[in-house]
């Protein structure tokens, strides 16, 4: 992607999270696979095996994450080695 410029919308919603970290956000899966740096298909079988982040089903098509479930549902994925053993 080296050169390419991200899409209008996706500049806009890394700007909109970046000046007001506080604001309920819901995003696209393409938006939602971009914040969390993986593919929109990954996302869309996470859903189909149901695992993976959180996320809100509208007029049952209409796919939506909430910024503050894909934060905490990455918190939960923390590894931590002991390395006292």
């Amino acid at each position: 992607m080296a050169g390419r410029k991200a899409p209008a919308i996706l500049t806009g919603v890394k700007e909109l999270l970046v000046t007001q970290p506080n604001t309920p956000v819901f995003l696209s899966e393409t938006e939602a696979a971009q914040y969390l740096s993986l593919s929109v298909k990954t996302l869309r079988r996470w859903r189909f095996d149901r695992k993976g982040p959180a996320y809100a089903k509208l007029n049952n098509k209409l796919i939506r994450y909430s910024r503050s479930d894909l934060d905490e549902w990455m918190q939960q994925q923390r590894v931590i080695h002991d390395d006292s053993l």
